[in-house]
C-alpha cells in the first residue's frame, strides 16, 4: 500500500502547502510504480518532503505552548517565530 496527501503523514493544515506535497507526492509514487520500483516511494517521499516536514512542526510546536505560556513578552517572541516560519514554508 502507497499512500499520497493526507493519508501519507501530512502534518498540520496550518501552511496550505497540503496540494503541493499531494501532487509531489503522487508524481513520486507514480515513478516508482512505472520502474517497477515501489519500494523506493517512502525513502523519495521523505525526501520531498522534509523541509515541509520540519518547518511545519516548528510552526505548531510554538503554537500549541502559547497559550500555557501566559506571558506576554513570551508570547510575542513566539508570534515573531511563528511568522518567520510561515515565510520560510511559503517561499
Amino acid at each position: 500500500m502507497l499512500l499520497v496527501g493526507d493519508a501519507a503523514g501530512y502534518v498540520d493544515a496550518l501552511t496550505g502547502e497540503g496540494l503541493g506535497i499531494a501532487f509531489g507526492a503522487a508524481e513520486l509514487l507514480v515513478g516508482c510504480v512505472a520502474a517497477d520500483r515501489p519500494g523506493d516511494y517512502d525513502r523519495q517521499w521523505r525526501r520531498m518532503s522534509c523541509r515541509y516536514r520540519l518547518l511545519t512542526a516548528a510552526c505548531c510546536g510554538p503554537a500549541r505552548n502559547e497559550g500555557a505560556l501566559g506571558n506576554r513578552a513570551r508570547g510575542g517572541r513566539v508570534a515573531a517565530h511563528f511568522a518567520g516560519l510561515v515565510n520560510q514554508l511559503a517561499e
